[in-house]
């Protein structure tokens, strides 16, 4: 095969808002990657590098501190992914157009996280929460099935014991929402992890 190759341009600014605590960075970009391996044949589970692709889009970060003990991290993405040349695809006997979007690419993703550090007991303590939105995805190619968009909230906690040891604790996908992250085809689609809680312990020496 030939080996896959890719062309990027970014341009982006980074600034300062809330007198310095809160640091923020806007980027444009431009990712081409040619000979991306495809499937050639099903039967003999031989591929080739044919593939051309084309991400294009921006992204906006922000981490700091908004107050007191209050700190802050959110990213948004925008993407427009695509392919850019026309390929047979062998799993399922069709040609992929140019233009078609890319399997399990969102083209909206946001992700917020805010954490606040505190006392208990003359000890440090942090609680936080937050979210991550995936938008709508491609879930088959040379079809219009798409996977939806979804949101799933988490909340943390963590508390040191001693100088030593650390307790965690995480409660994901509070919410217990129904998702999919992503899939192959219409009647391949892998299901999304419901609510669950983790507990731990670190032990520093």
């Amino acid at each position: 095969h030939e080996p896959n190759q890719s062309t990027s341009i970014e341009a982006g600014v980074n600034f300062l808002l809330n007198d310095g605590d809160v640091e923020g960075t806007f980027a444009l970009f431009n990712v081409t990657q040619d000979n991306i391996l495809v499937v050639d044949d099903v039967n003999t589970f031989t591929t080739a590098a044919i593939g051309e692709a084309e991400s294009k889009g921006l992204e906006l970060d922000l981490v700091g501190y908004v107050m007191e003990g209050l700190s802050l991290w959110f990213s948004y993405t925008y993407i427009d992914a695509e392919t850019k040349n026309r390929f047979f695809d062998a799993n399922f006997g069709f040609d992929v157009p140019p233009g078609s979007p890319l399997l399990n690419v969102p083209e909206q993703q946001l992700t917020l996280q805010l954490v606040k550090d505190t006392h208990l007991m003359n000890k440090p303590l942090s609680v936080g929460g937050g979210l991550v939105h995936v938008g709508k995805r491609n879930g088959f190619f040379g079809s219009d099935f798409e996977l939806p968009s979804y949101t799933t909230l988490r909340l943390f906690a963590s508390y040191e014991l001693t100088s030593d040891i650390e307790v965690r604790a995480e409660l994901n996908n509070l919410t217990d929402e129904r998702y999919y992250p992503n899939s192959f085809s219409n009647t391949w689609v892998q299901p999304g992890t419901p609510r669950s809680v983790r507990v731990s312990a670190a032990y520093k020496f």
